[in-house]
């Protein structure tokens, strides 16, 4: 995928989930639905695994993927409505976790449609297990901020500086490709100490609207940093203007969706997460949100 392909990548993506979306729930959604800086930031991040099928130069299909060091996870992947039914998403899929195997990746990941019984299909018959769910969570930052009773972590100003050790998450866990796209393109803020590290995005990513900011990545090793690394995530887009700030979390992961509860937080909608590899529950009960849409 090249920066000249995001224009079309953004209309297949569009086409295939408003036409999903629409014939599951009956939303009449319109386009933009995947924005293009979203798009951007992504293939930024990790532009080896962000991939396109082409068909008698026609450009048929789309797969966005990040590694985060050793666990990989893809989305959107997008084929043309006049072209399903062919193959091109089982062929994007295979190519993606070719090069997620040649790089060191040994858990790989989705979110679908978990009622949509072809998604659900489709990914399993591609080694994906089901019987995990990513939750959304929002709060609202028009009240006044609370104090953390913990010390805040620092802000990253330079995307070559050191990142702390997150194998405590999962071994060979590495955000470095996001938060290199992330200080880079100035799209938000990184927050880092000896144990954790956070992303909060701002402008000109999935999930910001002109409202809300969002959370893409915490990753602590205990309440007391989690708790901080959030707190500072949300004080970071009240400082920018926002009215609220999202994240996402496994479902598993119960002490951080509890805190967050505690801190505000209201549960919103959730996708069916499917994975591949080893230690597939490695996110049981930790401090971790994360973004697999």
């Amino acid at each position: 995928m090249a920066g000249a392909d995001l224009e079309e990548v953004a209309a297949i993506a569009d086409g295939a989930f408003i036409s999903v979306i629409g014939s599951l729930t009956g939303q009449q959604l319109t386009r933009p639905f995947f924005s293009p800086a979203g798009l951007a930031l992504r293939l930024a991040t990790d532009p080896e695994g962000c991939l396109v099928a082409v068909d008698s130069g026609r450009l048929t299909g789309a797969i966005l993927s990040v590694r985060r060091g050793s666990q990989g996870w893809f989305g959107p992947l997008a084929v043309d409505t006049a072209m399903q039914g062919r193959g091109i998403g089982q062929a994007l899929v295979a190519e993606v976790r070719g090069f997620w195997s040649a790089s060191g990746v040994r858990l790989m990941g989705l979110e679908t449609f978990g009622q949509s019984a072809a998604h659900v299909h489709l990914y399993s018959k591609l080694g994906f297990q089901p019987g995990w769910v990513g939750v959304q969570l929002t709060k609202s930052l028009e009240r006044e901020a609370t104090a953390s009773t913990a010390t805040a972590p620092a802000p990253l100003q330079h995307p070559r500086l050191p990142l702390p050790d997150l194998g405590f998450l999962y071994p060979g866990f590495d955000p470095v490709l996001e938060v290199r796209a992330t200080i880079q393109r100035g799209v938000g803020r990184v927050f880092a100490s000896h144990h954790g590290l956070a992303i909060v995005h701002v402008r000109d990513a999935f999930h910001v609207t002109a409202e809300e900011a969002f959370i893409p990545l915490v990753a602590a090793d205990g309440p007391d940093t989690f708790r901080s690394l959030v707190a500072v995530c949300e004080e970071a887009a009240r400082t920018e203007g926002f009215k609220s700030i999202s994240t996402r979390l496994p479902g598993t992961a119960v002490p951080a969706l509890e805190a967050l509860v505690e801190r505000g937080y209201r549960v919103g909608a959730t996708m069916l997460r499917m994975k591949s590899g080893t230690s597939l529950d490695y996110d049981r009960d930790a401090w971790y949100c994360d973004d697999w849409q």
